[in-house]
C-alpha cells in the first residue's frame, strides 16, 4: 500500500510539474480538462478522467517516453480499481510504444501483448486494431518482416470492420513501409499515396506528415531528388504542429542522404548532425545509429577512411544493443567497403559475409510468400 500511495503521489507531482511548463496546444487543452476533473469528488474513479490521462500519456510518447510510462502506469492502477479494461488496454499500449521509442523491443512486445489480451477480454476491437498495428511497427524495427506484415494486415482488417479511417490510413502506411523494406517501391508508393489521401480526407496531420515523408524517401531511392526534397520539406513543416521529434530526425536523415548523393557534403553533414542531435534528445538508438552511418558515408566520399571507420563502429555498437537486422546489415556492408578501401582484404571479406547473412535473413523467400498470402486475405 505504501508503494502504491508513493507512486500515485509521484505521478501527481509529475502532472503538476507538466501543467506549470509551456506545452504544445494539444497538451495544454488536455491538461485543462484534467484540472477540471480533478476539482470533482472521486475523479479517480471517472473513466473519462482516466481516458484523458491516457491520451496525455500518449502525447508525450515521441518526445518523452519516460513520462508516457509513468502516466500510463498511474492510469493502469486507476483502471484496475474500476475494472476499466478499455482504458487499461490503451495504457498498456502506450507503455509498449514508449519502450519501442527507447529501443527496448522486448518490453515493447511484452506490454503490447498484455494490452492485446486485455482488449480481447473487453471486446475492444478498436483497441485491438491499434495494438496489432503497433506490434507491426516493433517487428519491423526488429527486421522481422513476415511478423510485421501479419500484424499490419490483422490491424487493417479490424480497422476496416470498425470503419476507423484514421486507423486504416495508418495500417495501409505500415504495409507500405514493409514493401519498401523489401525493395518493392511501386507497391510501397501505391500504399503510401492511398494512406496520404485517407489522412488528408480527415485532416489527420500526423498521417499527412508521415505520408509526405515516406513518399519523399521513395523519391530518394528512385533518384528523383528534387521531388524528394519537395515532399520532405512538406513533411518537415508539419513536424512543427505534431512536435514529432523522431519523424523530424527521419526527415533530416533522408534530406542529408539526398545532399550526399548530390555531393553537397556540407549540407549532408549538417543534416546528419541534426538527425544525431534529435535522436539523442528523444533517445532513439535507431537514428543515433543511422546518423553515424550517414556521417561515415560523407567521410568515405571524402576519402577519410579513418573517420569513416570510427563512425561506422560507433553506429554498430549502438545497434548491437537493440538487435535491428536492417542496421546490422547496412553497418557490416559499410565496414566491408571501408576495409576494402584501406586494403584490408581479410576484414573486408569477413564483414561482407556478415552483410550477406543479415541481407538473406531479411529478403528470404518466406517473407515474400507470407506477404503474398496476406495480401490475398
Amino acid at each position: 500500500m505504501f508503494l502504491k500511495q508513493t507512486f500515485l503521489s509521484v505521478a501527481c507531482i509529475v502532472l503538476l510539474s507538466i501543467s506549470s511548463k509551456p506545452q504544445f496546444s494539444g497538451k495544454d487543452s488536455i491538461l485543462r480538462v484534467l484540472e477540471q476533473y480533478r476539482s470533482k469528488t472521486n475523479f479517480e474513479k471517472d473513466s473519462n478522467y482516466i481516458s484523458t490521462l491516457i491520451e496525455l500519456a500518449f502525447r508525450y510518447n515521441n518526445n518523452n517516453p519516460d513520462t508516457t510510462i509513468l502516466l500510463s502506469r498511474l492510469a493502469i492502477g486507476l483502471c484496475d480499481r474500476i475494472d476499466f479494461k478499455q482504458g487499461k488496454s490503451d495504457a498498456l499500449k502506450n507503455i509498449g510504444l514508449a519502450y519501442n521509442v527507447k529501443g527496448d523491443y522486448t518490453n515493447a512486445l511484452l506490454f503490447l501483448a498484455k494490452g492485446l489480451e486485455t482488449a480481447i477480454e473487453g471486446n475492444y476491437k478498436k483497441g485491438a486494431g491499434r495494438i496489432y498495428h503497433n506490434r507491426g511497427i516493433v517487428y519491423s524495427n526488429l527486421g522481422k518482416y513476415p511478423e510485421s506484415l501479419e500484424n499490419y494486415f490483422q490491424a487493417l482488417k479490424m480497422r476496416e470492420e470498425t470503419r476507423d479511417t484514421l486507423g486504416i490510413s495508418s495500417s495501409t502506411n505500415g504495409i507500405g513501409t514493409i514493401y519498401f523494406m523489401q525493395g518493392r517501391y511501386a507497391d510501397a508508393m501505391e500504399k503510401y499515396k492511398r494512406a496520404l489521401v485517407l489522412s488528408q480526407a480527415i485532416n489527420y496531420i500526423a498521417g499527412i506528415e508521415s505520408g509526405y515523408a515516406n513518399i519523399g524517401e521513395i523519391n530518394y531511392r528512385q533518384a528523383d531528388y528534387s521531388e524528394g526534397i519537395k515532399n520532405l520539406q512538406e513533411a518537415l513543416k508539419l513536424t512543427v504542429i505534431t512536435g514529432n521529434i523522431e519523424t523530424k530526425a527521419f526527415i533530416y536523415y533522408i534530406l542529408a542522404s539526398i545532399y550526399l548523393k548530390q555531393s553537397d557534403y556540407a549540407a549532408a553533414t549538417e543534416n546528419f548532425m541534426k538527425t544525431k542531435n534529435l535522436a539523442a534528445e528523444v533517445g532513439s538508438p535507431e537514428y543515433e545509429c543511422r546518423s553515424r552511418f550517414g556521417l561515415s558515408e560523407v567521410a568515405i566520399a571524402q576519402n577519410d577512411f579513418s573517420k569513416a571507420l570510427m563512425r561506422t563502429k560507433e553506429g554498430l555498437a549502438i545497434v548491437a544493443k537493440i538487435g535491428f537486422n536492417e542496421l546490422m546489415r547496412d553497418g557490416n556492408e559499410q565496414l566491408s567497403r571501408i576495409y576494402e578501401k584501406q586494403g584490408n582484404g581479410m576484414q573486408a571479406l569477413y564483414h561482407h559475409r556478415l552483410f550477406k547473412l543479415y541481407a538473406d535473413s531479411i529478403n528470404n523467400q518466406e517473407t515474400e510468400q507470407r506477404s503474398a498470402n496476406l495480401a490475398a486475405d
